[in-house]
């Protein structure tokens, strides 16, 4: 339907590519999510939506409900294409230097609620659940976790490239360490909300970690404490990746601190996946999950 049906719309082709990035099937190898997400992308682009509104239509209010979804879809596409690089081990087709667009807000997911009249809400209860505004607010910080992955995937991963500096390293943590993912889980009630909040510590823990632990001390400060950083965050650093200027005495030390941030990283992955099961959620369980 999507290349037969004569739709002209820009944003109904967008809508529609996105949701079939999100398409798996073993009977078509051409047209997987990495196909996609590429056509959803390149939609994005040809509307300008990497940009900031005054440069794209300066006749629409920066504010406005079409904005608002135009900004969501754009980072829905910024979404797939940092998880879809991680898991196929592709480059990033989209280039944060190259983009403008400001950040998303919860108020972007929540306009859509907003514009119902409030005598037709009951109809649509079904399909949106009471805790939307926690779901938007989840949806935001999603974003966030993603944007640290491309962060992590053009500083460790990228083909040819030097290694990092310790200082690159450390102000990246800083930022991993700062992103708010932990609070509130406890205070959940919903199915959805729980599930939410593991679907987010899913994805932090998978590329960073949870548990604090004190930084490497390039003085080989032998009372610093280990923290857990996650996979791929310190992956490169397992075999030859360690920081170009970590002296050669303490690079041993520095991989073996690697080594068992890995595993608790694993670990906190395994007690997450046990809660979906034990609470019954996994019928909110998509493919990234």
């Amino acid at each position: 339907m999507y290349e037969t049906s004569g739709e002209t719309d820009r944003t109904v082709l967008l809508q529609s590519a996105i949701l079939l990035s999100f398409y798996h099937s073993e009977k078509d190898l051409h047209t997987q999510p990495w196909y996609w997400s590429g056509i959803a992308i390149s939609h994005c682009q040809i509307m300008g939506l990497h940009r900031p509104p005054a440069t794209t239509d300066d006749r629409m209010p920066a504010e406005s409900r079409q904005r608002s979804i135009w900004r969501r879809l754009w980072w829905c596409c910024f979404y797939r294409d940092r998880w879809l690089s991680l898991t196929l081990g592709r480059p990033l087709r989209i280039d944060l230097l190259d983009c403008t667009v400001a950040m998303p807000v919860a108020a972007d997911l929540l306009v859509d609620i907003t514009d119902i009249p409030q005598a037709e809400r009951q109809l649509v209860a079904a399909y949106i659940p009471e805790d939307w505004a926690q779901l938007a607010q989840d949806w935001v910080l999603l974003m966030q976790v993603s944007k640290l992955l491309g962060e992590v995937l053009a500083l460790s991963f990228r083909p040819n490239a030097r290694k990092p500096l310790f200082g690159e390293v450390k102000a990246l943590e800083t930022a991993i360490l700062a992103c708010p993912v932990e609070r509130g889980g406890e205070f959940r009630k919903s199915s959805s909300t729980i599930f939410s909040w593991c679907h987010i510590q899913l994805h932090y823990q998978y590329d960073y970690p949870v548990s604090r632990w004190e930084s490497f001390s390039m003085e080989g400060d032998a009372n610093s404490v280990d923290r857990a950083l996650c996979i791929t965050f310190y992956r490169p650093f397992l075999k030859d990746g360690v920081p170009q200027d970590v002296p050669l005495g303490a690079r041993e030390d520095w991989q073996a601190q690697m080594q068992t941030k890995s595993e608790a990283a694993a670990f906190q992955t395994n007690v997450l996946l046990e809660k979906i099961a034990r609470e019954k959620l996994l019928s909110f369980a998509g493919p990234m999950t």
